[in-house]
């Protein structure tokens, strides 16, 4: 578990490169979790990823309207924000309505679940509390840690029971 997010300590190098490794990034909301997960990916560019980014995007006046689910195989600029693929519903800075867990159990698990071909790499940006409901997610999250798979997570820092399961936290 990486707790600090200012340099890639020298042992994830050599992690890293074993035919299967897991990490995972932990860390309190805007502290940079997701960019460092992209610097081990641009510092390991042979790491193949696959699996999903959460996003929220800005809408008109540069407000945050919503939080998204995108594949990890698509580059950020030609992502899409679209219904289809919107996870919650921003408002004032605030998550408004219900989640829909079902793009969670749909389009996550999808994302997550598939043949892995050498130096691919699983990526789930992020796992929170949001995911709460949604099993069939969760199930696929916690089968990339117990398969022959290579994972790196990026999970909030807060005590959740799935969470700390997947950790081996008691």
């Amino acid at each position: 578990v990486i707790y600090s997010l200012n340099d890639i300590p020298d042992e994830i190098n050599t992690f890293i490169r074993r035919e299967h490794f897991h990490i995972i990034i932990r860390g309190d909301i805007h502290t940079g979790k997701s960019t460092y997960l992209q610097k081990l990916l641009s510092e390991y560019p042979f790491l193949i990823p696959y699996g999903f980014y959460t996003k929220k995007s800005i809408g008109k006046c540069g407000i945050q309207d919503g939080l998204y689910i995108h594949s990890a195989c698509i580059k950020e600029n030609e992502r899409f924000y679209f219904e289809q693929n919107r996870i919650a519903k921003i408002a004032n800075g605030s998550y408004i309505g219900t989640f829909n867990t079902n793009i969670f159990n749909s389009t996550g698990k999808q994302l997550l679940t598939r043949t892995v071909k050498p130096n691919e790499v699983a990526i789930a940006d992020e796992v929170g509390f949001l995911e709460r409901n949604a099993h069939d997610f969760l199930n696929a999250v916690s089968s990339c840690f117990n398969a022959n798979r290579s994972i790196i997570a990026v999970f909030k820092n807060k005590s959740i029971s799935y969470l700390d399961e997947m950790l081996g936290i008691k």
